[in-house]
């Protein structure tokens, strides 16, 4: 006695069913583990302490707002005929792979704030088709800076001797580090800026970072 076409047709219809279920259980599987950040979790370098500044929109920006989010922190200076405007350049990389969703934001902080006022700032941030939500430059008082930079997130920020200096605008010896930072605004990972993995390495740390348990 043959099989009713419609019972074969409901046959059908559960192995594709349970097949499909199938494809999205280990598409869901695959993807939490893609996420799963890879290897020992991170140390905890430096915590950063309560501060008060002022970024290229003229907000007031505090501690609060290193928090909740992964952070990347540099230092540079509009005027710096060395590094940063290559660094810059990188943290324009790192911008165009972020989320849309704010979970990630770059932090570019002045070491000349006398000079880099929130217009100079702009108008930098500009030429680098920066997008405000992603992607701050911080000035502020300049010994706030200084503290923040050097005794905080642990960069290397010292004036250059006038001797020393190969042009008048080179003004600074700095690091050229990318400092990745936690929800919690603890600084956990550190990359050299002038490598030329750079841009990978930093996508991969904050991709550990965010999905730490």
């Amino acid at each position: 006695m043959s099989t009713p076409p419609t019972s074969k047709l409901a046959v059908r219809l559960v192995v594709v069913g349970i097949a499909v279920a199938v494809g999205i259980v280990a598409a869901l599987f695959v993807r939490d583990w893609m996420r799963r950040p890879a290897g020992p979790p991170l140390p905890v370098i430096s915590g950063i302490s309560g501060f008060t500044l002022t970024n290229h929109l003229g907000r007031t920006v505090v501690l609060d707002d290193l928090r909740g989010r992964v952070t990347v922190a540099s230092v540079i200076f509009t005027r710096c005929p060395g590094p940063c405007l290559a660094m810059s350049r990188k943290f324009a990389e790192i911008q165009e792979q972020l989320p849309a969703d704010g979970s990630v934001r770059l932090w570019s902080f002045t070491i000349d704030p006398e000079f880099d006022t929130p217009e100079v700032l702009t108008a930098y941030g500009r030429k680098l088709e920066t997008d405000p939500e992603r992607w701050w430059f911080v000035t502020g008082p300049k010994p706030e800076i200084a503290r923040l930079a050097v005794k905080d997130f642990k960069f290397v920020v010292q004036d250059k001797d006038e001797a020393d200096r190969e042009v008048p605008e080179d003004l600074f010896i700095h690091s050229t580090y990318f400092m990745v930072l936690d929800t919690r605004g603890r600084v956990r990972a550190v990359i050299e800026g002038a490598e030329a993995d750079a841009v990978e390495r930093t996508l991969e740390m904050i991709e550990r970072v965010k999905h730490e348990r």
